[in-house]
């Protein structure tokens, strides 16, 4: 799974399923790589941008490899 981000700043991120759990950054306009979720269900991701951690969750129930999900944040 690929997280991308398309905004101006940088993003923080949480991913997890019931067994696994990552979190990091995403540099403006770059891509984190995660394929170990690649094939997983019951995967959450959450998004926050900017100072403030408030969180939007994306709840992906069952993702398969060659698969892909586009959200649109817009930060202003």
């Amino acid at each position: 799974m690929n997280l991308y981000n398309n905004t101006p700043v940088e993003a923080y991120y949480e991913i997890c399923t019931d067994s696994e759990h990552d979190s990091g950054t995403i540099a403006a306009g770059a891509t984190v790589s995660l394929p170990q979720y690649d094939n997983q269900q019951n995967v959450v991701v959450k998004f926050s941008g900017g100072s403030s951690i408030k969180y939007f969750n994306v709840d992906l129930n069952n993702i398969g490899t060659g698969r892909a999900l586009t959200v649109g944040l817009y930060h202003e």
